[in-house]
């Protein structure tokens, strides 16, 4: 990453470069943001969700959450 920012063609975003604290938060969305695509997916991998598989996704969902919140 330093080598493109450093290209001269490049200079006059080099300002626009992460900082190592920016990656760190990057990386926490990540993992948060992880739960709630898993329960997406497998909401829309159904051709017709029902509403009886809408209540053990959220319930998974919430739990993983809760379990991703009380570890950090």
């Amino acid at each position: 990453i330093d080598y493109f920012f450093d290209a001269p063609c490049n200079i006059n975003i080099s300002d626009s470069k992460l900082a190592a604290l920016d990656w760190e938060v990057l990386q926490d969305m990540e993992v948060v943001l992880e739960v709630p695509s898993q329960a997406q997916k497998s909401m829309c991998s159904q051709s017709l969700p029902l509403l009886s598989g809408t209540v053990p996704s959220y319930e998974t969902f919430l739990a993983q959450w809760t379990s991703l919140y009380t570890s950090h």
